[in-house]
């Protein structure tokens, strides 16, 4: 019933065509993140990923590429930098762009994606300002 709002312009788009696409990738990165990345990593040593990492970084800032980060810090076995608060921002922004992509046409979607950022930005500021509190 829902799909019958569905943005037609949007509808052939690999990841916005089918809930399911995104839902099954989101799974995927929670898993790797929570679970199957930190077992993997039990008896390894943390990984120098810093050229790696610098790349990425400059690419996350051309491509915007969120989601990947955290399969970084599980990889160089950074687990407490991973709270749950950061889980629920990354999984929330995909869901959120992936609904107002597929159900809302035009500008909107520019300016919604403005809101979910200061969203973010106030966020991570809280946090920061909470950890200076607490230490």
């Amino acid at each position: 019933m829902v799909m019958l709002f569905a943005d037609d312009m949007v509808n052939s788009l690999l990841l916005v065509n089918s809930p399911w696409t995104v839902t099954a990738i989101i799974a995927a990165y929670l898993a790797f993140v929570t679970k199957i990345g930190p077992e993997l990593m039990r008896h390894h040593k943390p990984f120098n990923l810093k050229p790696i990492m610098v790349a990425y970084n400059v690419a996350q800032v051309l491509y915007n590429m969120w989601l990947i980060y955290l399969v970084f810090l599980v990889l160089r076995k950074k687990n407490s930098h991973i709270s749950v608060l950061h889980l629920f921002h990354h999984t929330t922004m995909v869901i959120s762009v992936w609904v107002s992509l597929k159900y809302i046409r035009g500008i909107i979607n520019f300016i919604l994606a403005i809101l979910r950022e200061i969203k973010s930005l106030n966020i991570f500021l809280l946090r920061h300002l909470y950890r200076k509190e607490v230490s």
